[in-house]
């Protein structure tokens, strides 16, 4: 049985969910992503990378290594499905500040491909739609100053993930513009690199997807502000 959480602790989350302490998430070798604690064991055998590597950082705070690492959207799919339950915040008061940002993601279509200058910077603009249903939760929103994880995966399975604070970001049209500077030797520039060449025509079997709000200023629908970011 999931232990519960210590009586003087106060449920202040907007909705039900399993509370475990840190003590209680090390003992049972879950790890905690963005606030949420999996239970990702039956994975382990499954990981591509090999479940040593993943083994490291049980009963562990992953959210910092899982982006830095660039995993895709689907990785991000698939640990959700492994979800359990909540993380105490202050344990000292024993509150939950459930503070769990709402992520969305969006397939993006690469639209126009610009050279800023004489350099190696160039503006890619993409689109994305709006359509999703009668969901709210999944609503794309990127307050002032935020950035969002670009996916760029080529049909030889090819991916990369980095991060790029938008130049335009228009949420009523599906619009957003990305100045991004390639290298000669970079993951990502060499995804990118065909378009600055051959323009969008290139872009079959390239797929682009984005992943957000990320930034060092959240505004939370309590309508209070956190600073710091997670990712």
């Amino acid at each position: 049985n999931t232990p519960a959480i210590p009586p003087t602790a106060t449920d202040t989350a907007t909705d039900t969910a399993t509370i475990f302490t840190k003590e209680q998430i090390r003992s049972k070798n879950y790890i905690i992503f963005e606030n949420g604690v999996y239970d990702i064991q039956n994975y382990l055998p499954r990981h591509p990378g090999g479940d040593k590597i993943l083994r490291g950082f049980l009963g562990q705070d992953v959210t910092t290594d899982f982006y830095n690492t660039g995993h895709s959207k689907r990785a991000v799919e698939i640990l959700q499905g492994f979800y359990v339950g909540d993380a105490v915040q202050d344990e000292e008061e024993g509150v939950v500040t459930k503070t769990r940002r709402k992520l969305w993601s969006r397939e993006l279509r690469l639209d126009a491909v610009t050279q800023l200058n004489e350099g190696s910077c160039w503006e890619f603009c993409f689109s994305y739609s709006n359509d999703n249903g009668d969901s709210t939760d999944d609503k794309v929103v990127l307050s002032p100053g935020g950035h969002i994880k670009l996916t760029v995966e080529d049909d030889k399975g090819r991916s990369c993930t980095r991060s790029y604070t938008p130049v335009q970001f228009d949420s009523e049209r599906g619009k957003i513009t990305l100045a991004i500077k390639l290298y000669s030797n970079g993951e990502m520039s060499s995804l990118l690199q065909p378009f600055t060449i051959d323009g969008i025509s290139t872009s079959d079997g390239i797929s682009f997807s984005m992943t957000g709000p990320f930034g060092d200023i959240v505004y939370n629908d309590n309508g209070s502000v956190s600073v710091g970011d997670t990712a």
